[in-house]
């Protein structure tokens, strides 16, 4: 009985010693973590909003998936339904104008213009409706996709989470880029930005993009084929500074969506493969056959900091869009 007994207690011993080493194991990996020049490595810190002001991801009691510029640059996305493969449990559809978005399969049915998604998009902390929210990725700084209801800050339709899409903004340093992206099926993208400092209280930021696709299915009742794609998109910002406590920030954007509709592959007689979906051709006859969107929008926003704990934020916006989708149903 006595071996038995002490036979456990050296057990537990051993059991919290090994326990003990594996939580500190992560942390000195950490800090004594060195690359192949034996230079010292430092994670870079992840900053999200999703609790309405600039937080580290680690201090956030809120499930949250961050696509960065980075990781922008490096795929090519363009839209939000570019990035949905990357964040675990999202899915937009492929519209432009009527893209359902779901996250962790909760999505509304509702696919009209004027129906509000289970899922709230915002664009700069503004709300923005269904048949806008497939902006193309312009000096975008990253896109936060918060999992679960978020109704509490973020209001209604946020039942199933929220999508933040954060702009760069106005920065105190000149800077610029030009980039150009070619690809297939006759892909070219151009994005230009700049920041220019005017003074030491005024900062002014523009971008710039265009996308162009030819479509990868082609269409036998007219010149329209499904996944053309044409985009223009532009920003322009101004920062000032009005005193060490208060800045105002005022923007314009300008997004612009030209794209054939999605294609119907039919499966009768009248249709261009009725035996082999995938043969890359399709009998679309619907007039117009074409998803556009022309979007302008001003924004304001005001902050002031009263002290150490306390701040405000003032913001105003005004968005009009008209968006036009005419598809083919029966692909015959």
């Amino acid at each position: 009985m006595n071996f038995e007994k002490n036979n456990g207690t050296a057990g537990s011993r051993l059991l919290a010693m090994a326990i003990a080493a594996a939580l500190s194991a992560p942390a000195l990996a950490q800090t004594e973590a060195v690359d192949e020049t034996g230079e010292d490595i430092m994670l870079e810190e992840v900053l999200v909003t999703a609790q309405k002001r600039e937080q580290s991801a680690l201090d956030v009691p809120v499930t949250v998936n961050v696509f960065s510029a980075a990781q922008i640059e490096k795929t090519g996305a363009l839209v939000m339904a570019d990035i949905d493969h990357y964040i675990p449990g999202f899915e937009v559809g492929p519209s432009s104008t009527q893209a359902p978005i779901r996250v962790r399969g909760v999505s509304s049915s509702n696919i009209s213009t004027g129906g509000d998604p289970s899922v709230a998009i915002f664009y700069d902390e503004v709300y923005i409706p269904r048949a806008a929210s497939q902006m193309a990725f312009s000096d975008m700084a990253r896109v936060e996709v918060l999992k679960g209801p978020q109704g509490t800050l973020y209001g209604r339709n946020a039942a199933a989470g929220v999508v933040n899409m954060v702009p760069n903004q106005p920065g105190d340093f000149n800077e610029g880029f030009v980039r150009v992206r070619l690809g297939d099926y006759s892909l070219w993208r151009v994005e230009a930005m700049g920041n220019m400092v005017v003074n030491d209280s005024f900062s002014l930021r523009g971008n710039f993009l265009t996308n162009n696709q030819d479509g990868y299915v082609t269409n036998t009742e007219n010149n329209k084929d499904p996944g053309t794609a044409k985009n223009v998109t532009a920003r322009l910002a101004g920062l000032w500074t009005i005193s060490d406590a208060t800045q105002l920030q005022l923007s314009w954007d300008y997004d612009k969506v030209d794209n054939v509709s999605r294609g119907a592959h039919g499966i009768s007689e009248w249709a261009a493969c009725p035996d082999d979906p995938f043969c890359g051709r399709v009998s679309n006859d619907a007039f117009g056959n074409k998803e556009e969107r022309d979007m302008s929008a001003f924004t304001g926003k005001l902050f002031h900091d009263h002290s150490d704990k306390l701040s405000s934020k003032l913001i105003m916006s005004y968005r009009a869009f008209e968006t036009v989708n005419v598809e083919d149903s029966d692909g015959t």
